[in-house]
């Protein structure tokens, strides 16, 4: 049997515990900090970006994962998975380029069954349509 495995992107902010729990691949959006950049949740954890946003005076920005990022990042969960099967719950459309970036990436990858869906929200909005599929 192939099942299929559920994976979103970081602005889900879904806490540490349900990620280990349900094992939820995560894709991380960049974070521009003046001139360092960060992968949010992965070099960036977020007490620290909420002590930085008190004590900086530059506003950060993001910036969505390349299709080439989708590419390696749906590759290695259908290798570490052992599926062909994989369904993507991404910030929306409307708020981030993430979704076209999967969209350029599901292209290249014709050997994978990829679904992809615009959650129409961030945040937990995001994190309980993952928790629910």
């Amino acid at each position: 049997m192939n099942r299929f495995v559920v994976v979103t992107d970081s602005t889900a902010n879904l806490p540490p515990e349900l990620v280990s729990e349900y094992d939820i691949p995560i894709i991380p959006l960049t974070v521009h900090w003046g001139e360092e950049t960060y992968l949010d949740g992965v070099t960036l954890d977020t007490p620290t970006f909420y002590k930085w946003l008190q004590e900086r005076r530059v506003f950060p920005t993001t910036s969505q994962p390349s299709p080439g990022a989708f590419m390696e990042f749906f590759q290695s969960v259908a290798e570490k998975y052992q599926t062909t099967s994989i369904m993507g719950i991404f910030i929306s459309a409307e708020l981030s380029g993430t979704l076209a970036s999967a969209i350029q990436a599901k292209a290249d990858l014709p050997h994978l069954h990829i679904e992809l869906i615009d959650s129409r929200s961030t945040s937990m909005g995001l994190g309980m349509q993952v928790l629910a599929a």
